[in-house]
C-alpha cells in the first residue's frame, strides 16, 4: 500500500473515498425568513457543485465561527439524513448564540469604556484631538 504521507494521492483518494457516498449533492440552507437578525447576517459561502466533502466557509463577521456545508450522499441512509440535519440544526443555534453574544458584548463592552472614561473625566475623543 502507498504510503500515506500529508499531500500524497492515496492520502487524498482515501479522505475523498471515505467521506463520498458516491453522490454529489450538498445541503441547502433553510429559508432566511424565518431566522432572526442575527443570523441572516451569515456568510454566504457555496461550494462547488461536484464536491464530495463537506466544505468549511470563511469565519462569519458576527459569529467568527466557520460555518459548514454538509455534502449529502446519494444514498444517504434515513439515520444518516437524520445525523446531518441534527448537525445542521446545531451549526445554526451555534452561529446565533454566538453572533447575538458577540454583538451584545462589543455594545456593553464601549458602554463599559465609555463610563469609565467619563467616571475619570474624559470623554470621547474628537476629530481635532
Amino acid at each position: 500500500m502507498a504510503a500515506l504521507r500529508p499531500g500524497s494521492r492515496a492520502l487524498r483518494w482515501l479522505l475523498c473515498r471515505s467521506f463520498s457516498g458516491g453522490g454529489v449533492r450538498l445541503a441547502r440552507e433553510r429559508p432566511t425568513d424565518h431566522r432572526d437578525a442575527a443570523s441572516s447576517r451569515v456568510s454566504r459561502f457555496c461550494p462547488p457543485r461536484q464536491s464530495c466533502h463537506d466544505w468549511i466557509g470563511p469565519p462569519d463577521k458576527y459569529s467568527n465561527l466557520r460555518p459548514v456545508h454538509f455534502h449529502i450522499p446519494e444514498n444517504e441512509s434515513p439515520l444518516e439524513q437524520r445525523l446531518r440535519e441534527l448537525r445542521q440544526e446545531t451549526q445554526e443555534w451555534n452561529q446565533q448564540f454566538w453572533a447575538k453574544q458577540n454583538l451584545s458584548f462589543n455594545k456593553e463592552k464601549e458602554e463599559f469604556i465609555y463610563s469609565r472614561l467619563q467616571a475619570k473625566g474624559s470623554g470621547l475623543r474628537t476629530e481635532s484631538g
